[in-house]
């Protein structure tokens, strides 16, 4: 009997353990398959945006002055007192105008009394030559009288000089300054009584290092700010290079000729200017999106399709207000990611959104 109870607990104990076996086989499999399901990389946030095509330029920056187009101190040649002033401070004026004048009452009158001699001496020279030359005049009285309406009409002739002389006008059209005379004072020749600025464009000068030279041609664009208007810029050309470089400071003085449509700027004002070079479209994408390593730059380019990003290595020019110019390596409108790249590494899986603009 003992035998037979051996026998029959040898199948039941063998059961029990392929049991436990094929449970535990079973308990094992699935939690490799949660383990390999929980482990698996998710999808990682990207912001991207398309390589798009920009105008940039190298730029030479300088420091410069802004002088008037053409500037005058309107002055009389003659002493005199101011009589009136016919343009007010800060008004705008046009060539031939008449700015202010002396007083020239004196000859005004002189003037008059020249040009009544003159006419007299016209009508008796007309009456003489309608008479019969021998008979009724010699031709002696004739020319005498010619000669008599000469003198007055000269007469005439410097009197108008030097009325003209005592009115003051406009040489060119642009805007009066401040008067340093008043009316009733006694102005001397040459001495300024107000100034007169035609500032519808302007003449910028500045200084380059002469290691430019090469570089600077006229007609060359160029682009100036001022402190006076922070929000403002001004566009212009060069127009003269020196002929000749500063030895002490290894400059060459340029001029540039700049618009001032509004008549904005004023003469003094310190600019800034940036000689515009090389200008042209360049393939740019944001700063924020270039990856170094070492010497090297890359970036991720997104597969909107595999919902993947690609590393892959760039060629970087120059950086202008956020972004970076691509010299290889990308193509316009290829998604470039921007943001989340930190963490991603090649081929990885992205969950894609689009920068916004602005």
């Amino acid at each position: 009997m003992i035998k037979s109870s051996n026998i029959i607990r040898k199948p039941t104990a063998l059961i029990f353990i392929f049991s436990v076996i094929a449970l535990l086989s079973y308990y094992f499999y699935n939690k490799h398959v949660s383990d390999k399901k929980t482990k698996e990389p998710a999808a990682i946030n990207v912001t991207v945006a398309p390589a798009a095509i920009q105008k940039i330029s190298s730029t030479i920056q300088a420091l410069g002055t802004i002088h008037a187009n053409e500037s005058v101190n309107l002055s009389a040649s003659v002493i005199g007192s101011i009589d009136k002033f016919y343009a007010l401070d800060g008004a705008l004026v046009k060539s031939g105008d008449i700015i202010f004048t002396l007083d020239h009452a004196e000859e005004d009158a002189s003037l008059a009394g020249a040009t009544a001699t003159m006419l007299d001496n016209q009508r008796e020279l007309t009456r003489l030559k309608n008479l019969s030359i021998g008979i009724n005049v010699t031709l002696q009285q004739v020319d005498m009288q010619a000669a008599q309406f000469e003198v007055s009409k000269q007469q005439v002739n410097s009197l108008q000089k030097q009325i003209e002389k005592k009115i003051i006008k406009a040489p060119f059209d642009g805007l009066i300054g401040v008067s340093k005379l008043s009316v009733g004072a006694v102005t001397q020749p040459g001495q300024a009584v107000v100034t007169i600025d035609d500032i519808s464009s302007m003449k910028l000068d500045f200084t380059v290092p002469s290691a430019y030279l090469s570089q600077l041609n006229p007609g060359q664009k160029i682009i100036a700010t001022t402190d006076a208007f922070p929000v403002d810029t001004f566009t212009g050309t060069i127009q003269t290079i020196d002929t000749r470089v500063d030895p002490i400071s290894r400059s060459v003085s340029v001029r540039a000729i700049a618009a001032n449509p509004d008549l904005k700027l004023r003469p003094g004002l310190l600019m800034r200017v940036n000689i515009i070079q090389n200008e042209r479209d360049a393939i740019v994408v944001p700063e924020e999106s270039i990856v170094q390593r070492t010497k090297d730059h890359f970036v991720f380019v997104a597969d909107q399709q595999e919902s993947i990003a690609h590393i892959r290595k760039v060629e970087i020019g120059q950086r202008i207000s956020g972004f970076v110019e691509i010299i290889s390596g990308l193509q316009v409108n290829e998604l470039i990611v921007t943001r989340g790249s930190i963490l991603l590494s090649d081929g990885k899986k992205i969950a894609i959104s689009t920068a916004k603009k602005g």
